[in-house]
């Protein structure tokens, strides 16, 4: 679990730049350039950046006793892509 929401949260990273316009050697993840790119121009940087904070909080959050589906869901669901 850990690890799959560290990856998202670093290709999440990779949107919110590609967002703010940064060059594609600056992704962590360059193979998915061109579909990094696609979401981004979708993405408000600001809304780019929120999604980073809700992954932030839903890694926070399980590392409490609060229901890990639930948490999931609502991480999920907050999202904006």
């Amino acid at each position: 679990r850990a690890e799959l929401l560290t990856t998202l949260e670093w290709w999440l990273r990779d949107v919110w730049l590609k967002s703010r316009g940064v060059a594609d050697d600056m992704l962590a993840f360059a193979g998915f350039a061109e579909m990094t790119t696609a979401v981004a121009a979708g993405v408000d940087p600001a809304d780019a950046l929120g999604n980073l904070a809700s992954i932030e909080e839903t890694t926070r959050l399980l590392n409490t006793n609060a229901q890990e589906a639930l948490t999931l869901e609502v991480c999920l669901l907050k999202l904006k892509l």
